[in-house]
């Protein structure tokens, strides 16, 4: 199997101009009975960096990934914008370990249907911040022959992001994280007072659970990946992600990311 390279991940510290020039592009995937194997849809015209005319693209390897998705995905090269680019399933960004939320689409359905989920948000960016309100922390000092169990500071940057995700975060512009709460169609009251609850909190359990505070009242209808791949980018997560729809043939952007939304501020 060919494969492209693996490069970092995304982060709160890269530049507005760093986020739009590493935009990527998600769809679905279905199964592929003659190549026994999941692919994106077929059709796709046009590369995150096109604003509006067709580009020439055509298919270039498979990248292997043993974790998020956890099945190889498609690289595809544009001659139009010259360079190659992945397809990521919807709900998943570039290089992520984990889905932004519960069963993004059939492929996580699948990747999961052995395994048993005691919550919704199992597996998705929002695990740690569950665990950390249970109480469940993580192992602190790790030696050799250690169960295989969340680390501490893993589960704590991973919480950290989760409330960055929500808009949540004290170093996100208080207009930026009303765009995002009207983007994830939370109420401004509560989402003001969810900024004030996670940026006094003393813990990471508290943190934990002002993250759920917030999930209970997240509308879960309509397009959630979507609305959080939006808001990722919006905080300064990710790039600006493309949406492209099989079904009328179209690319689309996540609500307030499209190239002629207002800019954003500074992550």
């Amino acid at each position: 199997m060919r494969e492209t390279p693996k490069g970092g991940s995304f982060s709160h510290d890269v530049s507005r101009h760093q986020a739009e020039a590493s935009g990527f592009l998600s769809t679905d995937y279905v199964a592929d009975a003659k190549e026994a194997r999941l692919r994106p849809v077929e059709g796709i015209d046009r590369c995150a960096r096109a604003v509006e005319d067709v580009c020439a693209i055509s298919k270039h390897a498979w990248r292997s990934r043993k974790t998020g998705p956890g099945f190889p995905l498609r690289v595809l090269q544009c001659r139009t914008h010259p360079h190659y680019f992945t397809v990521y399933p919807l709900g998943f960004t570039p290089y992520a370990r984990q889905a932004l939320a519960p069963l993004a689409s059939a492929v996580r359905a699948a990747a999961s249907e052995s395994q048993s989920i005691s919550s919704p948000w199992d597996r998705t960016v929002f695990e740690a911040a569950v665990r950390a309100a249970e109480g469940k922390l993580g192992l602190r000092d790790v030696i050799h022959g250690d169960p295989v169990e969340p680390r501490y500071a893993t589960g704590r940057r991973r919480t950290q992001r989760a409330g960055l995700l929500l808009g949540l975060g004290a170093q996100t512009d208080e207009r930026v994280a009303e765009v995002v709460a009207q983007s994830l169609s939370l109420l401004g009251l509560d989402h003001r007072a969810a900024r004030q609850a996670f940026s006094h909190a003393r813990t990471r359990r508290d943190q934990g659970a002002v993250i759920i505070s917030m999930l209970h009242v997240l509308p879960t209808a309509g397009a959630l990946e979507t609305r959080l791949l939006g808001a990722g980018f919006l905080v300064g997560l990710w790039g600006r992600p493309a949406l492209w729809d099989a079904r009328t043939s179209r690319r689309t952007f996540s609500p307030f990311a499209a190239p002629s939304a207002p800019t954003r501020g500074p992550p």
